[in-house]
């Protein structure tokens, strides 16, 4: 009886120190808002970093540009589709990097998964840059089709409207349709977990109950 007792206590103990701890986070973590807001009271509305979730520090917010929601909170989560659907490569981003920054790595990394360079890419205006498009020619794309964004000259105009470009942007747009699905039906729309390392184990799972599905497709 003793010595269970004295595991009891050494368990109970172990529990309020953990409790203890999370409770000095959490402590923390308010006093660093308080401190943005006297911030923001003062003028300061750019505060690099800041804290916007006391649950989830690491979570930050991002601009899609949507009317009914122009701001989200989280992180970004970028995903590369094959011309059958099946999802190739995905990643998970603390902060908000540019579109742009992250095309010729998801390209790649697509080249690892399937074993070749793809001949053809599609993405929105927001990965465009003269740079990926040079790049991504280098290695091996054929037909790259990202509208540019910003005043375009007559020799791009007739650029974006070839009948391949277009195509590749209905094949895009199905994409979106993709993503959409995946907010839906498999949990991309809202994670429950926290921190960065549980929402990548969250989107993987997201990702192959996908892949499984669209698999299954496939193969019907």
């Amino acid at each position: 009886v003793k010595e269970v007792g004295n595991q009891l206590k050494e368990e109970s103990l172990g529990k309020i120190n953990k409790l203890t701890d999370e409770l000095k986070n959490y402590v923390s973590i308010v006093e660093k808002v308080i401190e943005q807001a006297r911030e923001v009271k003062e003028g300061n509305l750019h505060i690099k970093d800041r804290i916007v979730s006391i649950f989830d520090p690491r979570a930050r917010p991002i601009k899609k540009g949507k009317a009914h929601k122009p701001v989200e909170f989280g992180r970004k989560v970028l995903i590369a589709e094959s011309e059958e659907g099946i999802i190739t490569y995905y990643d998970v981003y603390e902060g908000n990097p540019s579109d742009e920054s992250l095309l010729v790595e998801a390209v790649l990394r697509h080249g690892d998964a399937v074993g070749s360079i793809p001949n053809e890419v599609a993405a929105d205006r927001g990965f465009y840059s003269r740079e990926n498009e040079e790049t991504l020619t280098e290695i091996g794309v054929k037909r790259v089709s990202i509208p540019k964004r910003g005043k375009k000259d007559k020799k791009r105009r007739e650029y974006e409207s070839s009948a391949w470009f277009r195509r590749l942007q209905r094949f895009r747009a199905g994409e979106e349709a993709s993503i959409s699905h995946m907010k839906r039906c498999r949990g991309l729309g809202r994670s429950s977990v926290r921190g960065t390392s549980a929402s990548r184990s969250h989107v993987a799972l997201g990702v192959m109950a996908q892949n499984l599905w669209r698999l299954a497709q496939i193969m019907a």
